[in-house]
């Protein structure tokens, strides 16, 4: 890539996922789940370069057909042990670097869309954070009343508040990798993705779900399911 651009998608799929084998290319709603991303990065335009980043061939080779770009990673950015900072880097330094933004796109949350994206997209350039993380609502039970369990007893993941109104619970969101945007210059010489000054961009909570369970992939479907035949979920 030799002229600077103004965004670029980063979009991680490798090929060893341990809890959901092959996630990022399961069939989901008739085509492999990482070319939802990569459409909706498409479709969202405004990005200049939509990159894949994987270790494996036919994720390439799904990525290059879905019409994106390819970088091959090694394994030693690829194992267990690899974060998402890393595959960042790797990007960076193999020719990625000469960017505006980059715009991480996890593979595994098929039901982000192109509106999403665009709409980060410009609360990114208008606010100017150091970078910014789609959150979603907790669906359910509030966390605060979050268990530990241990050998079948519960003890309370938050002393104080179990006993407390949840109407007097402060306000919580839960991260998604659906979308997060920051620069190459503030990521250089990080190891995590949350710096200093980082922002949140809600999304609804149907359209963050990460896909890393069976179960999750069950429920993104039935979501995808109920929309495709007219449900409408209530916007925040």
């Amino acid at each position: 890539m030799k002229d600077r651009v103004k965004s670029t998608a980063i979009i991680p799929a490798r090929g060893g996922s341990k809890r959901l084998p092959r996630k990022n290319i399961m069939p989901f709603a008739g085509k492999p789940m990482i070319t939802w991303t990569i459409e909706a990065a498409k479709q969202s335009n405004v990005f200049d370069v939509i990159l894949v980043s994987t270790d494996d061939d036919e994720m390439a080779q799904i990525a290059k057909e879905s019409g994106a770009e390819v970088l091959m990673r090694p394994i030693e950015v690829s194992d267990d042990s690899s974060t998402l900072i890393d595959v960042i880097h790797h990007a960076m330094l193999n020719g990625y670097s000469n960017t505006e933004s980059l715009c991480l796109l996890l593979a595994n949350c098929p039901l982000r869309s192109s509106l999403d994206i665009k709409k980060s997209w410009e609360k990114f350039k208008e606010q100017n954070p150091s970078a910014l993380l789609s959150v979603v609502e907790y669906a359910w039970t509030p966390p605060h009343r979050a268990q530990f369990l241990k050998n079948n007893r519960l003890e309370s993941a938050f002393d104080g508040w179990q006993n407390k109104k949840s109407q007097l619970y402060p306000e919580v969101v839960c991260p998604t990798g659906a979308i997060y945007w920051s620069t190459p210059e503030l990521l250089e010489n990080e190891d995590t993705l949350y710096i200093d000054g980082i922002e949140g961009f809600q999304i609804p909570w149907h359209r963050g779900i990460d896909i890393d369970t069976f179960e999750d992939f069950e429920l993104a479907s039935c979501i995808y399911h109920a929309i495709d035949h007219g449900f409408k979920f209530k916007e925040s």
